[in-house]
């Protein structure tokens, strides 16, 4: 039986959890989870306050909301795969120690050797406060490929010292219309109207 499935609350609040040993895996501090995951529920490893680092399946396409809420200790995100286009609602909000985010590009890994959050280049949309609150974080890159962005999804990153963004407010071809919340402000990403 083939495992594609990490259903909503598997992990949850499991306070003490350092490691994540899969049947053959050869490095148990990479944490890598089973190739074959296509999906991770919500909530699936929230509250995990000491997982300082997690490999992500190649094969993974849905990342849910608020999958690492709350992970207080980790510092690193590795993606594998080429087919997860959304980083949901507050997936890693709360992730206070987040530093570094990876992923595998035409045989590499982009942002290997350094402290950079770089979120992948197959992602499309980025959800409200997906990475609020990720406080030691000095370093972000938002790939080109990333059209829409929700609110304060970089709100409470109160050490970043260097963004790389492709448009300003909430979505690259975004006006603003009388009536309307302003979402064509570079503030919106931030939590500010």
């Amino acid at each position: 039986s083939v495992i594609t499935l990490i259903d909503k609350y598997a992990f949850y609040n499991m306070t003490s959890l350092e490691s994540i040993n899969t049947y053959g895996s050869s490095n148990v501090e990479e944490n890598i989870l089973p190739t074959t995951i296509t999906t991770i529920n919500e909530y699936a490893f929230a509250n995990d306050v000491v997982l300082p680092n997690i490999t992500l399946p190649q094969a993974l396409n849905s990342l849910g909301r608020s999958a690492f809420e709350n992970d207080y200790g980790l510092q690193s995100v590795h993606f594998t795969g080429r087919n997860l286009t959304t980083i949901d609602e507050r997936t890693f909000y709360n992730d206070y120690s987040l530093v570094k985010m990876t992923y595998a590009k035409d045989g590499s890994i982009i942002g290997e050797n350094e402290s950079v959050i770089y979120i992948p280049d197959t992602i499309t949309t980025i959800n409200n406060y997906a990475f609020y609150n990720a406080k030691s974080a000095t370093k972000l890159v938002v790939p080109t490929s990333v059209v829409t962005m929700g609110y304060a999804v970089f709100g409470g990153m109160t050490t970043l010292q260097e963004l790389t963004i492709p448009f300003i407010g909430s979505h690259r071809m975004a006006t603003l219309e009388a009536g309307t919340t302003n979402t064509t402000t570079f503030g919106y990403i931030f939590g500010y109207n």
